[in-house]
């Protein structure tokens, strides 16, 4: 199981083999566009590929003009 905090919650996802974290993103319900991943302290793209015990944050991308 990955952690997923996103939005000030925490939700528990299950992983399987070459899950990537767009693939979490789509269980979730989640337009990757939206946010930007950081994998156990690490900015990343969503194409990244998640293990075990690891800690995904979804930070939301804000834009105006």
């Amino acid at each position: 199981m990955v952690k997923v905090v996103f939005e000030g919650q925490t939700k528990k996802i299950s992983t399987k083999k070459n899950m990537k974290i767009v693939d979490i993103l789509k269980q979730l319900n989640k337009n990757p566009e939206e946010y930007i991943t950081v994998l156990n302290g690490e900015v990343v793209t969503e194409f990244e590929t998640v293990k075990e015990k690891d800690i995904i944050k979804l930070v939301r991308v804000w834009s105006g003009g």
